[in-house]
């Protein structure tokens, strides 16, 4: 750790900044980017435990009202990333399946 940024963290820096002085290179306003020579920072990817069916099913059963219902159908893929913890929202998408239609009515019925 270095100034208590983890390696994903420092990561993102050194990606943010490897674009912004490609996109100088590339607009001529640099010759050569000092980035290209500073290599991903490695970082250990943690598997999340998965709920097993049997659980899923016991939240399914309990959910008492309109508005559980609707979070276990129909919720925002940003909100499930955020319940998740996980950083990007790609890895959220590995794991979630997400039919638009069935989020827009749940809402919709929500809301109404």
């Amino acid at each position: 750790m270095i100034n208590n940024c983890g390696k994903v963290t420092i990561d993102n820096i050194r990606r943010s900044l490897s674009t912004f002085f490609l996109w100088l290179e590339e607009e001529e306003y640099i010759i050569k980017s000092p980035m290209k020579r500073i290599h991903k920072v490695k970082t250990t990817v943690v598997v999340k435990e998965t709920i097993p069916d049997e659980k899923v099913e016991i939240l399914r059963d309990n959910c008492d009202n309109l508005r559980n219902r609707a979070i276990e159908k129909g919720m925002l893929i940003e909100q499930v990333q955020k319940i998740l913890g996980h950083e990007q929202i790609d890895t959220t998408l590995r794991y979630a399946m997400v039919n638009q239609n069935n989020v827009k009515l749940l809402h919709r019925k929500y809301i109404s």
